[in-house]
């Protein structure tokens, strides 16, 4: 089941409806569809009716171009548009690593009056590095992390009004791929998506099947709102909702050690180590991480 939620700019949103039961809203991570969501929901759609929607620019939303200057503050809104739609109240909110930060923002404006209980899935509550806080996204190596986005943001600019990444010249589509492969390589530690970047830059219509992000646009917004990313601890202290926090012991997006950090400013907080993992929990510890998700859900 699925409906298509029309939205405070007059768009449209699709979301998928799995289950009967008691609902659980659940927001994806960066370039994640809500159907990667299906085998770890699956056991208990019996009791739960997930709420998933494929964010814009993404799945059957990949459309929708994102509106607001802020990728955090326009999800945010986006999901408050959800809630409101269908009607929503005492709802179990998961967020996994963007989705948590949209659910942190969410909170920090007020949104957590519609949540009876959440679950974070490996994001740190401030994505860049502080003098009292070295835990953001890539820990010590977020500097050299930086730069690189940085560089992609420069060139995501040159490339003018282009809309999609398949409208690019050859020698723009290099250029602009060959910092996207390099990202992959040395920083998200994948060489497969490495290489089908560089086989994008000869075979663009690649990038319509994998590729999370086509639109030049939206690159620039995500770029730029992780580069500005809020810190959300200040308003982590007046959650009044109970918190599960599960934590990829062995991620090198967000170090354990910021993660650990929940239990002293949340006032209900429950930690959930994962030994096995890193960032995907889900595909890292399937089997655990389905038992856990019950656990929270109950």
């Amino acid at each position: 089941m699925f409906q298509w939620v029309k939205l405070r700019d007059g768009a449209s949103l699709f979301v998928r409806i799995w289950g009967k039961g008691e609902p659980v809203l659940v927001l994806s991570g960066l370039g994640m569809s809500s159907r990667h969501w299906w085998p770890f929901l699956l056991p208990w759609r019996r009791h739960y009716q997930f709420i998933i929607p494929d964010f814009r620019g993404v799945g059957h939303s990949s459309h929708v171009a994102l509106r607001h200057p802020d990728a955090f503050q326009g999800h945010r809104e986006d999901v408050e548009d959800i809630v409101r739609s269908l009607r929503l109240d005492n709802i179990r909110l998961i967020g996994y690593s963007l989705g948590a930060s949209v659910a942190w923002h969410w909170q920090r404006d007020g949104g957590f009056r519609w949540v009876q209980r959440y679950l974070n899935i490996d994001q740190s509550p401030c994505i860049v590095n502080q003098p009292d806080w070295p835990y953001g996204v890539m820990g010590k190596r977020q500097d050299k992390f930086f730069n690189a986005l940085q560089l992609l943001l420069r060139q995501l600019h040159e490339c003018g009004d282009v809309e999609f990444l398949w409208n690019l010249s050859v020698a723009d589509r290099q250029k602009l791929l060959g910092s996207w492969a390099d990202l992959a390589r040395y920083h998200f530690r994948s060489a497969a998506a490495a290489r089908l970047l560089n086989w994008s830059v000869r075979w663009p219509h690649l990038l319509t099947h994998w590729f999370p992000m086509s639109r030049l646009a939206d690159m620039r917004i995500y770029l730029t709102s992780y580069l500005q990313a809020p810190d959300y601890r200040p308003s982590l202290q007046h959650c009044s909702v109970p918190v599960t926090v599960f934590i990829g012991q062995k991620s090198w997006f967000y170090p354990e050690a910021g993660q650990q950090q929940y239990r002293h400013w949340l006032p209900d907080c429950r930690l959930v180590q994962f030994a096995h993992s890193g960032h995907l929990i889900p595909l890292q510890e399937p089997r655990r991480f389905v038992e856990e998700l019950g656990r929270f859900l109950a």
